[in-house]
């Protein structure tokens, strides 16, 4: 994720202003709100990361990448 550091560096920056949300489950879900026009956006960022990685291009920075899984009851 390293085409989209300066864009992650900036909503941290910008969270730092923001009120603290009180319970768990509410700071999980202001960390997953997300518009889809900002979604789409970093959904293009990542496809164009993944072509520069497959033409051999080294990206050395970056974000982490996690997966969220709920097992359904």
């Amino acid at each position: 994720m390293t085409l989209s550091l300066p864009l992650m560096a900036a909503s941290r920056i910008l969270e730092r202003n923001r009120p603290v949300p009180r319970s768990l489950e509410e700071q999980i879900a202001a960390e997953f709100r997300l518009s889809p026009v900002i979604n789409n956006a970093m959904l293009l960022l990542a496809r164009g990361e993944h072509l520069l990685r497959r033409a051999g291009m080294p990206l050395p920075l970056g974000g982490s990448q996690v997966l969220v899984a709920r097992r359904s009851p």
